[in-house]
């Protein structure tokens, strides 16, 4: 069984280093960086249209629109899995995203205390097999200490997208992440939904 996960704040590459350490899971970015109109985050767009070209093809391989689901918060996919779609066997895990989302503490015991949240969810849910994780060129990757890295079976690192070309999805969970998208750049993820759907 394969799971694609999605943050949207991957499309943000060119400028997410700006304002990355500010961010919060409970804020909207506009709400603790003001964006004036002399300073404008910008996407790639590239990026925009490499999600839409993948997530057509595989909403067509889809039967169940219910195995498609468009979140706000990453760490919502813990409740699908668990939850909705009720999945009890191992998986493997693609997660297209600007962050690794396995914790950044730096021990389990502290990721563990965190509780669920946007940034520790891949350690924390169960059943996955295999993470292969798709970041982007200037994804840190120094918070990737053994410890973290051991809370999954396997762990795949990568920029390359097109790793997914081949890969026959039964799940696919869509997040916004408001904390980390400027709030002129949401009609982009409503494009997404609108063109994918529910």
């Amino acid at each position: 069984m394969n799971i694609l996960s999605i943050d949207f704040d991957w499309i943000m590459e060119p400028s997410i280093g700006i304002y990355n350490d500010f961010c919060f899971d409970e804020k909207k970015l506009n709400d603790h960086i003001p964006i004036k109109d002399s300073i404008r985050f910008k996407p790639q767009y590239e990026k925009f249209y490499q999600l839409n070209y993948y997530l057509k093809k595989i909403k067509e391989t889809i039967d169940d629109p219910t195995h498609i689901v468009f979140a706000d918060y990453h760490g919502e996919i813990v409740k699908y899995i668990c939850e909705v779609w009720n999945i009890k066997e191992p998986f493997n895990l693609y997660n297209i995203d600007h962050h690794h989302d396995l914790g950044y503490k730096k021990n389990n015991i502290e990721i563990l205390k965190d509780g669920l949240r946007s940034s520790n969810w891949a350690s924390l849910c169960p059943n996955i097999k295999e993470y292969n994780w798709i970041g982007n060129k200037n994804s840190d990757q120094s918070t990737l200490t053994p410890e973290i890295i051991s809370n999954v079976p396997k762990f795949n690192p990568s920029t390359n997208i097109h790793l997914i070309k081949d890969i026959k999805f039964d799940y696919v969970f869509i997040c916004l992440s408001p904390g980390w998208i400027p709030d002129e750049l949401f009609y982009l993820f409503y494009v997404i939904k609108l063109y994918i759907g529910e």
